[in-house]
C-alpha cells in the first residue's frame, strides 16, 4: 500500500489537503487483486484506493457524474 500511495503522490495524480469542516468526508478503501500465471503460481499483486461512493447522495452531496470511458474503435 504504501509504494502505490507514493507513485500516487509522485506522480501529481492525488494531492492530500486539509479536510472542508462544511463538507461530509468520503471514505475509501483499498482493493486486493492477484493476477496468475497460467501454472497456477502468482504473476503479481495488484492494488487500488476506491472511493466508496455509496454512501453519496445524489443532488446533496454531488450534483453530476464523469466517468471517462474509451471505446474501441476510437483507439
Amino acid at each position: 500500500m504504501q509504494a502505490k500511495y507514493s507513485a500516487l503522490l509522485k506522480s501529481n495524480t492525488q494531492i492530500l489537503v486539509p479536510p472542508p469542516t462544511n463538507h461530509k468526508i468520503i471514505g475509501c478503501k483499498w482493493i486486493y487483486k492477484l493476477k496468475f500465471k497460467l501454472d497456477g503460481s502468482i504473476k503479481k499483486y495488484k492494488i487500488q484506493l476506491m472511493a466508496i461512493g455509496f454512501h453519496q447522495t445524489n443532488g446533496f452531496d454531488y450534483f453530476e457524474m464523469f466517468s471517462p470511458t474509451v471505446k474501441q474503435t476510437t483507439i
